[in-house]
């Protein structure tokens, strides 16, 4: 015969010991979190910045397309390839300096979203 009551005693006694290990990894886990939201918006705004500069590249390289004037000018997929990789990296600038912007002036939002994804 189970005694019910020496049962719970002892679930009772494991939940409290799970739950004591659970707030001493989050309370270790917290300031590596926002260590990290703030290094991936800094990664984020550095990867908007490269961008940038492969954007005014790919103008540059455009104009010069456009300009020459050969007898022989099959340069139209060139030209719709480098629009359209202008038009896709200008949304992907927005994008990451958007989001990290955020992320750097708020990583607690972002380090508090991922102990309860950790938790989860």
């Amino acid at each position: 015969m189970i005694r019910w009551e020496l049962l719970f005693k002892k679930l009772e006694e494991i939940g409290i010991i799970i739950t004591e290990a659970t707030k001493v990894g989050i309370e270790h886990f917290y300031p590596l979190a926002l260590q990290r939201a703030v290094i991936i918006g800094w990664l984020d705004l550095g990867t908007a910045f490269l961008l940038g500069i492969f954007i005014i590249i790919a103008i540059i390289f455009l104009n010069r397309l456009m300009k020459k004037e050969d007898r022989y000018n099959d340069h139209e997929a060139t030209i719709f390839f480098l629009i359209f990789s202008i038009v896709v990296a200008t949304v992907f600038i927005c994008v990451g300096i958007c989001t990290g912007i955020i992320r750097i002036l708020n990583p607690e939002w972002y380090a508090v979203k991922e102990i309860i994804n950790l938790v989860e």
